[in-house]
């Protein structure tokens, strides 16, 4: 990587917005990979630089580059949990379809963490869909339900109701997922939970698939 790019990278990361931009100005190509394939606007997704998200985008960096894992500046800020990055990332338009290669949505990227909470609001209003399945067959409200992330299943359930009554590739509906682990306080509630936002009891749903 030449020096001046190497200086873009260092300063997107660091979150040093003059030293970025007057990279910028002179020369810096905000596409320059790395032998990982990350540009300056992953890092800057990851770390949690929104100034240096915008200035880099300004400047003509792909909002869409993937790095060598098939990483996304957007999936960056998800993994990291950079909840106005993630906002700063949709306003400009990142897709909220495109998932990891051979891996989750940019929803189910965030399905199962309590605190991501933030993260899939910005996601649902930007037109994400609970129901959109992974490369592995399971979907974002599958795997809030699997993990009990009561919060997380809450907000996709109130976006679109239709998503209580999917199945897994297995078959199995969220109440089952929820109730697979052990009974603790977590499992309890996430189970109140769907039941409230019409989720069906296993019975129930059993008797349904015959």
């Amino acid at each position: 990587m030449a020096s001046l790019e190497l200086r873009l990278y260092l300063a997107a990361s660091a979150g040093e917005l003059e030293a970025l931009q007057a990279c910028l100005a002179a020369g810096a190509n905000p596409n320059r990979r790395r032998s990982n394939g990350e540009v300056p606007l992953h890092v800057a997704a990851m770390m949690g630089r929104v100034a240096c998200i915008n200035a880099l985008l300004e400047a003509g960096a792909d909002l869409e580059v993937e790095d060598t894992h098939g990483r996304r500046p957007l999936h960056d800020a998800l993994i990291w949990l950079r909840s106005d990055c993630v906002e700063a990332l949709l306003s400009h338009g990142a897709s909220v379809e495109a998932g990891i290669k051979f891996g989750s949505t940019p929803l189910g990227l965030v399905a199962e963490d309590e605190e991501g909470a933030d993260c899939v609001h910005a996601l649902l209003a930007a037109g994400a869909s609970a129901s959109d399945v992974d490369e592995f067959g399971e979907t974002p409200v599958h795997i809030a339900a699997h993990s009990a992330n009561v919060e997380g299943l809450r907000l996709m359930l109130l976006a679109q109701p239709e998503a209580a009554l999917l199945r897994n590739k297995k078959g199995d509906v969220l109440l089952a997922l929820a109730l697979a682990d052990p009974l603790d306080a977590r499992t309890v509630e996430a189970a109140r939970c769907l039941l409230e936002l019409g989720a069906l009891p296993p019975a129930v749903a059993e008797h349904d698939s015959c």
